[in-house]
């Protein structure tokens, strides 16, 4: 048998070289200022009584127009409090799905069509063919109805081609807007769509900023406002506490894992010398 001369080529081995975690030991001592005892369970007592409030909102906004009703979820969902209300929404989505769309406006009726996909319920593309005139070309030049149906088509399935005409039509139409649109917030909208349709974005990333656009609207409703800040602030606290938990777990890891390296390569070697002892 053969001496070997070099120990470590027999433990080369390949070894992916990962960048060490930018946070470091970030969390194991950040503390959030809301994080304290007393002030969490404020929050989240006052998120308690909001939910309760805005779920009797949800179950009286049934008397509501649709438009009212529409926006009235679309605002839950967007600021991703939704989840706190889903017997209540789904309520409302049961009652709707059957709702005559025929005299509503584009806007209303996409916004329509893209809340019950999104609830699971069957709609027919069809109810866009009224928006089209004779040679089929869609009909609307608001951009807030042709966002709204951008953001909609995007929930096609196979072979639905009106909603395919429609994305082709409202992307080429929102590009040539985009110069003139003055409103600093339905601006935002159309790029970020333009860019990521609303149905592929992250949503609690989306919610962030739909916050700040929210709050300086006219429509704004305080309840619903002030509950999802605070969902935000009490699931960042949950966040953080969870990466504390984690990176300590890591460090423990990594302790442990280099102890039994550092055995396993103690072992190796002492059998190598034992191979070598016998081969000379």
């Amino acid at each position: 048998m053969a001496k070997v001369d070099d120990k470590n080529d027999l433990c080369r081995m390949n070894q992916a070289k990962f960048e060490p975690s930018i946070w470091g030991d970030f969390f194991l001592s950040y503390c959030n200022p809301l994080a304290y005892s007393d002030n969490q369970r404020s929050m989240e007592e006052r998120a308690e009584y909001l939910k309760k409030e805005v779920a009797k909102l949800i179950v009286n906004s049934r008397t509501d127009s649709l438009p009212e009703k529409l926006h009235l979820i679309d605002v839950l969902e967007r600021l991703c409090v939704d989840h706190l209300f889903e017997e209540e929404i789904n309520a409302v989505m049961d009652e709707i799905s059957d709702a005559d769309v025929s005299d509503c406006e584009l806007h209303t009726v996409a916004l329509w069509f893209y809340l019950l996909l999104k609830h699971r319920h069957r709609v027919s593309p069809d109810v866009f063919l009224k928006f089209r005139d004779e040679d089929g070309i869609f009909e609307a030049e608001d951009a807030r109805d042709l966002l709204s149906l951008y953001n909609a088509a995007h929930l096609t399935t196979h072979g639905e081609g009106i909603l395919d005409e429609a994305i082709s039509f409202t992307k080429r139409q929102l590009r040539s807007l985009m110069p003139k649109v003055v409103e600093g917030s339905l601006a935002h909208d159309i790029n970020s769509a333009l860019e990521i349709p609303l149905p592929r974005r992250v949503r609690i990333y989306e919610a962030k900023y739909f916050m700040s656009t929210y709050e300086k609207g006219a429509s704004v409703n305080e309840m619903i406002m002030e509950l999802a800040k605070l969902s935000y602030n009490i699931m960042q606290i949950h966040h953080q506490q969870e990466l504390k938990i984690i990176t300590r777990l890591s460090n423990l890891f990594l302790l442990k894992l280099c102890s039994i390296l550092i055995n396993v390569k103690n072992v190796f070697y002492m059998c190598l010398q034992v191979v070598e002892g016998s081969a000379t």
